[in-house]
């Protein structure tokens, strides 16, 4: 799903978060450091994300494509740390996005990219992963809480409540790369 960019369009993001599992466990908030405190498939919960900065997308460990954001939304939990992400005006270019490059991704381990998500004024969001010279992606739609196309080894969206969603993609990594 692209569309053009009109300066206006929304959704509403809290909680990214990548794990080196085949499911993203419980959201493990991120500042300057990763948090790796063991193998999530564990009976016991363990904490993982891979993500710098995991709550504040418009930070500098994000690297922005024709966005922006803004800590200024309601999130699920009901304080004020969701982010408004907003499409730029960019005057016909289809892709916005942001992504971090990581180092820490584990080649030929599997890994799950998650994030909450609420649609605004625009209802699709695609998560991806590189894996070499191709990525892995699945496309949301947040108004109906249904998986769109995909190629990721598995796509989940599951709703938790008042239109937010938590989408997923799972897959095996090859190389080290942009994650998004």
């Amino acid at each position: 799903q692209t569309y053009l960019g009109d300066g206006t369009g929304t959704i509403t993001l809290h909680g990214a978060q990548v794990t080196k599992a085949n499911w993203a466990g419980p959201y493990t908030k991120t500042t300057t450091a990763s948090v790796d405190t063991g193998n999530i498939r564990s009976v016991v919960p363990q904490s993982q994300n891979l993500f710098l900065q995991s709550a504040d997308p418009s930070h500098t460990s994000w690297t922005k494509t024709n966005a922006t954001h803004a800590l200024n939304a309601v999130a699920p939990d009901g304080t004020t740390t969701a982010d408004t992400f907003t499409d730029t005006n960019d005057g016909g270019l289809t892709y916005h996005y942001d992504y971090q490059t990581l180092t820490s991704i584990s080649l030929g381990v599997v890994h799950t990219i998650s994030v909450i998500a609420k649609a605004g004024t625009k209802s699709w969001i695609n998560l991806f992963g590189q894996t070499g010279p191709a990525n892995l992606y699945g496309y949301f739609n947040l108004a109906t809480g249904v998986v769109g196309t995909t190629n990721a080894t598995a796509s989940r969206i599951t709703s938790i409540g008042a239109g937010w969603y938590k989408c997923e993609i799972t897959y095996k990594p090859t190389a080290s790369g942009a994650v998004g």
